[in-house]
């Protein structure tokens, strides 16, 4: 593998960040040469794909329009490409699987997305690509163990994020019961990550509102990195922020706060995962241990995915032919049978979905 390249291709921020921990294991196991492309919003950037050769590997975290229009766009009939998922997925979102069919791999996240993605590949009459990885937006420096830097006192870390909650008055209400909680634990260190650069003027960041209130010592905004925080920090509360998940990978103390609720958000990731709480219920002192069969079903280890992947890719190493299959279009009623949870009260919604993504993947 000496000589092949990997060409790692991401849309925005979160996914280039999804692409670390792989791109580190490609550069320090294989010591392969790595070409980063980022889309910015056209496919004008990626005209070194056409240097792509045999053998060469394409990572992609990107949306599944993205993935497609660079199959339209080059002949990748040759080349390992591997589609990567950069953040949670919600039952809904049967499109992002189907939009990824194409490609030599497709990593998945936890057992249940593997679940799903073989009856996804079933159901189009295709190969199973799957490997079943973990979040690939964990950091590729962090070890599994470590303690705290302040031995003296627990350290909280809060999770913001840009869209939950949506409203400003919720957001207020949030900064005012983060203070709260930290004005009564005044022995433990609260940490809130910040997402300030990339709120508009109509959305306020939770900075905003704790300015406005008297400065407690054990209370700060900071901007580190997610791994620095997830290694000095002790708890880690936030309504849906994929950081979370990566916190549970190593074994981490959880809250997930259930006061908001916002069609647009992961927190049905968590239902079920018994770390679901409100702020009037919170209690820092007690360890929230996640359901096991949750767990089971929706945690794995990328240490060991990137193992998985290994395996796949000295498989595919000795196909003759890649990305070939022609993909059959089902029925939705097909489909439906299959994933009757996800044609609920948004059904219209998701029928919508798996029509254009029949239209993305040109079927």
């Amino acid at each position: 593998m000496m000589q092949i390249r990997v060409f790692i291709i991401y849309r925005g921020f979160a996914h280039q960040k999804a692409t670390k921990l792989i791109k580190n294991w490609f550069v320090t196991k294989f010591q392969c040469e790595t070409v980063e492309i980022s889309l910015n919003d056209n496919l004008d950037s990626v005209v070194q794909l056409t240097s792509a050769k045999k053998g060469d590997i394409i990572v992609m975290s990107c949306g599944g329009r993205d993935i497609n229009n660079l199959f339209k766009k080059f002949n990748l009939k040759e080349t390992i490409t591997i589609a990567l998922f950069p953040g949670i997925l919600v039952n809904e979102q049967l499109d992002a699987f189907i939009t990824r069919l194409s490609c030599s791999v497709v990593l998945l996240n936890s057992r249940k997305d593997e679940l799903r993605y073989r009856k996804i590949c079933k159901i189009f009459k295709v190969p199973f690509n799957g490997v079943l990885f973990g979040p690939a937006w964990f950091p590729p420096y962090i070890p599994q163990k470590f303690v705290s830097h302040d031995s003296k006192r627990k350290h909280v870390i809060f999770f913001e994020q840009t869209m939950v909650p949506f409203s400003n008055k919720d957001r207020k209400f949030l900064a005012d019961e983060l203070w709260e909680l930290a004005r009564k634990n005044g022995n433990i260190l609260f940490s809130i990550k910040e997402r300030k650069a990339e709120y508009t003027i109509k959305q306020l960041s939770i900075s905003h509102f704790l300015n406005q209130k008297k400065v407690l010592e054990n209370l700060r905004s900071v901007s580190n990195e997610v791994g620095e925080l997830l290694a000095i920090g002790d708890i880690f509360i936030s309504i849906s922020s994929s950081a979370l998940v990566e916190a549970l990978v190593l074994g981490k103390n959880v809250h997930v706060l259930n006061d908001f609720k916002h069609i647009k958000h992961y927190s049905g990731f968590f239902k079920s995962s018994g770390l679901e709480v409100s702020f009037r219920l919170l209690n820092l002192e007690n360890s929230k241990i996640p359901d096991s069969r949750w767990a089971y079903n929706n945690l794995y280890n990328p240490n060991d995915g990137l193992h998985n992947l290994g395996l796949k890719l000295k498989e595919l190493s000795n196909a003759q032919n890649l990305n070939t299959y022609a993909i059959t279009r089902p029925k939705l009623s097909t489909i439906w049978m299959h994933f009757p949870t996800c044609f609920g009260r948004h059904y219209k919604s998701t029928i919508r979905k798996i029509n254009n993504a029949f239209n993305i993947i040109g079927i």
